[in-house]
């Protein structure tokens, strides 16, 4: 639900097809014609969504035809959980963000982060950009402050997620990173999926942490089980007789 405590209809777009289908609270469905595939779809706002086609263009679907986006070609883009804000990665990759985004709204250049693949944010203040070794945490303009490194194990990182006080990356081995924000080591790293995790997500609570593997496989990882490093994790391994993997899937 949104801040007013409305529900917002759910979209889906579909490889192979050119359509973005929605769906409302009943579960009825309704589809839009598109000229292209939907690449990666967003929310944005309680009734709108921002996609990107396969040649890196946004669009905006809204109760009305599919009008432009905002004018650059798109490496990744993200909404906040309440859809108000929208941050992307351009194929420069600068990082961009907007509050509210409109039709013809210009939007703030963050930074430029070298060798960045992915791209969230959960206010109009912070966003964060994710490259293979690690996540840099960048303030705007408006909201001040150096940027801030959370730093990987050396594995390649593909996916990522971020809520007020986690900041989390799937690996292409198949571990989930998950540290504290502001602090620059992991607090934990999982590692039970068998392929690369390129699905993360947060619930709004902050206490799930859900991850989706190239199997199919999803893990729900409860937040609130381990303020430990790996090595914490191995020594409750031995004190227990579960390693946190275990741990996890027992909950």
């Amino acid at each position: 639900m949104d801040s007013r405590g409305v529900r917002p209809p759910l979209f889906v777009g579909t490889l192979g097809i050119n359509g973005l289908h929605r769906f409302d609270e009943s579960g009825a469905m309704t589809t839009a014609e598109l000229n292209g595939l939907a690449r990666k779809v967003v929310t944005l706002g309680s009734d709108t969504v921002l996609f990107s086609d396969f040649g890196r263009r946004l669009h905006i679907l809204g109760k009305g035809p599919v009008v432009d986006g905002p004018p650059m070609l798109c490496e990744d883009h993200h909404t906040s959980p309440d859809g108000q804000h929208l941050a992307v990665l351009d194929v420069d990759q600068k990082v961009w963000v907007a509050s509210g985004w409109s039709p013809g709204q210009p939007m703030q250049l963050v930074a430029t982060a070298v060798g960045a693949r992915k791209v969230a944010c959960f206010d109009a203040a912070l966003v964060f950009a994710l490259d293979r070794d690690g996540v840099t945490e960048f303030a705007t303009s408006s909201a001040g402050g150096a940027a801030i490194r959370y730093q990987g194990d050396g594995s390649e990182l593909g996916s990522l997620a971020v809520s007020p006080t986690i900041v989390a990356a799937g690996s292409r081995n198949g571990s989930v990173h998950r540290w504290r924000r502001g602090i620059a080591a992991p607090i934990a790293i999982v590692r039970d999926h068998e392929r690369r995790v390129d699905e993360l997500a947060i619930d709004p609570d902050g206490r799930w942490l859900v991850a989706g593997d190239w199997n199919g496989r999803v893990l729900f990882i409860d937040t609130e089980l381990s303020e430990a490093t790996m090595e914490g994790a191995r020594a409750a391994t031995e004190a227990w007789g579960l390693s946190l993997e275990e741990l996890v899937r027992s909950r």
